[in-house]
């Protein structure tokens, strides 16, 4: 009975320490070494999360906006705090100067998201929840809402805003890593998204590992045709140079 009971508070426990999304389960991704420059992409819309006009005054707003390449007003580095979640730096500026900031010190629904100074505060923390599709939930520490876009719009220039988790598609991002070089000579940062070498073919979620989530990632990005150029090189696993339903059931075996 001592044993059942145990077993049971097991399960409590791991229950209330992590994010259940269908069949991909984590903490808020400490484990997955998420630390690193990324555009941030919306599942439903497919475009990014953007800082509108490049402002960096305080308070400036976030919204999505369409992506041909990277910029430092759509380019963000996740760093880990060291106990499960992560500061979201926009690229403006310095790169350290600006974070994403949800909710300005209220927990409703609806509250809007910026970019802000390093208050320090738990609004401008955030854990970074694996779906089982290989994309994630951005959910605000101090309010445990999420970042999503406003009413599931799909333009460009529509709000992004802090919302209770239900589900939506709206509410889920990919991280699609970039590389970058710092030039303290310019104005501002140099990117590039050139595919390098380091990488496990299969792995289009970056954790190190091929698995189910990335043939969901795969099945997606066939499907709708999004795939940008590192994702197609990392996707095509056979090696003939084409990132095809054939590389998805290599995947599979």
């Amino acid at each position: 009975m001592k044993r059942a009971k145990a077993f049971m508070t097991a399960l409590v426990m791991l229950a209330s320490s992590a994010y259940m999304f269908g069949d991909c389960m984590t903490t808020s991704a400490e484990a997955q070494q998420l630390d690193g420059t990324y555009v941030i992409r919306n599942v439903n819309s497919g475009i990014c999360l953007d800082v509108a006009s490049g402002g960096t005054a305080n308070g400036t707003n976030v919204q999505q906006w369409g992506v041909s390449e990277a910029q430092p007003y759509n380019a963000w580095r996740l760093e880990a705090d060291g106990n499960g979640y992560y500061r979201i730096y926009s690229m403006l500026i310095d790169g350290e100067s600006r974070l994403l900031n949800a909710g300005n010190g209220t927990d409703s629904s609806d509250a809007n998201v910026c970019i802000y100074e390093n208050t320090g505060a738990d609004n401008q923390l955030y854990s970074v929840v694996a779906n089982k599709d290989g994309s994630f939930k951005i959910i605000c520490k101090s309010t445990s809402k999420a970042v999503e876009v406003t009413n599931a719009y799909t333009n460009s220039g529509a709000n992004v805003q802090q919302w209770e988790i239900n589900g939506a598609t709206c509410q889920d991002w990919e991280l699609i890593p970039i590389d970058y070089v710092v030039n303290s000579e310019l104005t501002e940062t140099e990117y590039t998204t050139d595919v390098d070498d380091n990488f496990t073919p299969g792995d289009l979620n970056d954790d190190g590992i091929v698995n189910i989530c990335d043939t969901a990632i795969s099945k997606r990005l066939l499907t709708n045709n999004k795939a940008i150029e590192r994702q197609q090189y990392v996707g095509n696993i056979n090696g003939d140079d084409v990132f095809a339903v054939s590389d998805v059931s290599m995947m599979q075996e």
